[in-house]
C-alpha cells in the first residue's frame, strides 16, 4: 500500500502541487448510505467499468457542501441538476481513464506519494505525516487509504492524458492575429510610474489564453467522439428508488 511507501521515503519526498481535485476534496464529508443502497452498487457502467455508488457519493457530497458554504441554491431542482452533473463527470472520467490505459499511461507509487505529500492536510510541521494522513482520511473524508488512493491515481492519469494531448495544440500566428483583431481588446492601461509595458509579453499571454481555450474545445470534441464507441448504462435512479 502507498502508506508503506510514504512511511519509508517520507523524508526525501519533494513537496509538489497536488491536483485541485485532491485539495477541494477537503470539505466536510459524511457517509450518507441508507437502507437499500450499498457502496458496491454501480451508479453507471462505462463499457466494462462500473462506477461505484460510494465514489459518486464522495463527489456529490463534496460539491453539495461546497455550495452550502458559498450560500448557493440547494433547492430540489438544483440538487437534481447537480446529481446529473456528477454522474456525467464520473462517466467522462471513466472514458478518459480507459483512453489513458490505451496510451499506456500508468501512475506509479512514487508519483502518487509525491502528490499526496504536497497536501497541507496530510502534513505536520510542513512535512508529510502518516498519522495526519490516516486521520484526515478517517475523520475528514470517511474513506480508506485504498479508496482514496484509487481516486487520486485516476485523477493523475486523466491529467497526464490531458497534458499529453495539450502539448500538440498550438496557436498559429494567423489565428493569433485574427482573434486579437476580432476580440478588439481594450487599449492597454497606461503604464505606472517606473513600469515598462511589454507588448510582446501581452501578446504571448493572449496566445496562451487562446491555446487553453482551444485545448478545452479539443478535449470536449474528443470526448464526444470517444462517446460514440462507448457503451454507457446509468443506474442512479433505480438505486435511489431502492433507498426510498
Amino acid at each position: 500500500m502507498i502508506m508503506d511507501w510514504l512511511r519509508k521515503y517520507k523524508n526525501v519526498i519533494l513537496v509538489t502541487t497536488v491536483a485541485v481535485f485532491v485539495v477541494s476534496s477537503f470539505v466536510g464529508l459524511g457517509q450518507y448510505f441508507v437502507t437499500g443502497r450499498t457502496a458496491s452498487d454501480a451508479v453507471a457502467e462505462v463499457n466494462d467499468e462500473k462506477i461505484p455508488y460510494r465514489r459518486y457519493l464522495t463527489l456529490y457530497n463534496r460539491m453539495v457542501n461546497s455550495r452550502r458554504e458559498q450560500n448557493q441554491d440547494l433547492s430540489a431542482e438544483a440538487l437534481n441538476q447537480l446529481k446529473q452533473e456528477v454522474i456525467q463527470n464520473l462517466i467522462r472520467e471513466s472514458v478518459f481513464i480507459q483512453e489513458a490505459k490505451l496510451y499506456g499511461i500508468e501512475v506509479t507509487d512514487g508519483e502518487l506519494a509525491q502528490s499526496l505529500a504536497g497536501v497541507p492536510a496530510f502534513q505536520k510541521d510542513g512535512k508529510f505525516s502518516v498519522e495526519a494522513y490516516a486521520r484526515a482520511l478517517q475523520f475528514g473524508l470517511n474513506t480508506t487509504p485504498e479508496e482514496f488512493e484509487d481516486i487520486q491515481r485516476r485523477q493523475i492519469a486523466v491529467n497526464r492524458l490531458q497534458v499529453f494531448v495539450a502539448r500538440g495544440i498550438k496557436i498559429t500566428d494567423q489565428e493569433l492575429e485574427y482573434e486579437f483583431a476580432r476580440r478588439a481588446p481594450p487599449p492597454a492601461t497606461p503604464a505606472k510610474k517606473g513600469e515598462v509595458k511589454d507588448p510582446a509579453k501581452e501578446k504571448a499571454d493572449f496566445r496562451e489564453q487562446l491555446r487553453q481555450e482551444k485545448v478545452s474545445q479539443v478535449m470536449s470534441r474528443w470526448f464526444q467522439q470517444l462517446g460514440t464507441n462507448v457503451n454507457i448504462k446509468v443506474h442512479i435512479d433505480e438505486i435511489e428508488l431502492r433507498g426510498q
